[in-house]
């Protein structure tokens, strides 16, 4: 499982952070893209994708799905949300806190 955040203005690799974090939004996404807000952070199964957030992010939930369903890994799924973000906001927020994650399909 690969899960990247963004905190301070930078992408890092989520391996020791802490999730519990107090998230305004949490988001599961399923194999298909389809997204559904929940109030507890759900257990993801291969090809699904969590995204938790606080107040302020301006990405819309449709901008999730399209850029879960075309991103190669959750990384690349952060960067391309943080870029429709920055469009509207034109500026990070330090208090901004997004953690995208994505479990990989088995193959």
């Amino acid at each position: 499982m690969a899960a990247y955040y963004l905190e301070n203005g930078k992408i890092r690799e989520a391996g020791g952070v802490d999730a519990s974090r107090e998230a305004v939004e949490i988001y599961h996404l399923n194999t298909n893209g389809e997204i559904t807000a929940k109030e507890s952070v759900p257990d993801l199964k291969p090809g699904e994708g969590l995204l938790m957030c606080t107040e302020g992010f301006y990405v819309e939930p449709m901008e999730m799905q399209l850029d879960f369903l075309k991103a190669a890994d959750a990384e690349r799924w952060l960067k391309y949300m943080v870029l429709r973000h920055i469009e509207r906001a034109r500026y990070i927020d330090d208090r901004l806190w997004v953690l995208a994650e994505m479990m990989e399909e088995k193959i």
